[in-house]
């Protein structure tokens, strides 16, 4: 597998690099602001931890070379989301804002939630290191999409707190009962590790906008 890692000098573009050399897969470019995405050559998929407002070239690059496109990250300009659902037409296209294989497994629980906790008050806590710059955090927002056909009335509480790596619960309150589920990281490891494996897998799926595969 050959990846282009755009939001290379990022924390997480930087640890994606690293689980790739550890694997044995080819990071055939790394890119960062004001980088020609074009002058690189033979990606078979982007990996896109970036917080850029603007994705245009990159898109365009994917919709030229006809390869897949994976943003995990958790700051999407509406104009992005825009060309992403765009190139979905002619590519796979993944949008995911959290990669750890313990927050989609929780996405699977919240249907069960649904079905059996409905009546339900509904909150949702999340934690991050102070120098996240968006709040609710993109995971957040996707757990909230989950419960608001359901829970109509759930919100969501944010907190930046030192160098908190990411932890998230969902709490349900019923008369005499709370249920709590919490995912908590200790390494930004995870992160790229589940890039890498959704990365591989959605390079055998057909064009189409996914959230979660």
């Amino acid at each position: 597998m050959r990846v282009l890692i755009i939001g290379a000098l990022g924390k997480m573009g930087q640890e994606v690099a690293k689980i790739c050399e550890e694997s044995g897969y080819d990071v055939v470019g790394k890119i960062d602001k004001n980088d020609d995405i074009f002058q690189i050559e033979n990606a078979d998929v982007i990996v896109d931890f970036s917080t850029c407002d603007d994705r245009t070239d990159y898109v365009e690059y994917a919709r030229k070379k006809k390869i897949a496109y994976c943003c995990f990250s958790t700051l999407v300009s509406a104009s992005d989301l825009k060309r992403m659902k765009g190139l979905a037409k002619v590519c796979p296209v993944l949008m995911c804002p959290n990669a750890s294989r313990g927050i989609n497994a929780i996405l699977d629980m919240l249907k069960v939630c649904a079905q059996q906790l409905v009546g339900a008050d509904v909150v949702v806590c999340e934690y991050h290191h102070k120098q996240k710059k968006d709040a609710p955090s993109g995971t957040a927002k996707t757990i909230l999409n989950f419960l608001l056909p359901t829970f109509n009335d759930a919100k969501v509480v944010s907190c930046r707190v030192g160098n908190e790596r990411g932890t998230h619960k969902i709490e349900f309150y019923l008369d005499d009962e709370k249920i709590e589920i919490t995912h908590q990281v200790a390494s930004r490891r995870v992160f790229a590790i589940g890039a890498i494996e959704m990365a591989k897998r959605i390079m055998l799926l057909p064009a189409g906008f996914y959230t979660k595969i």
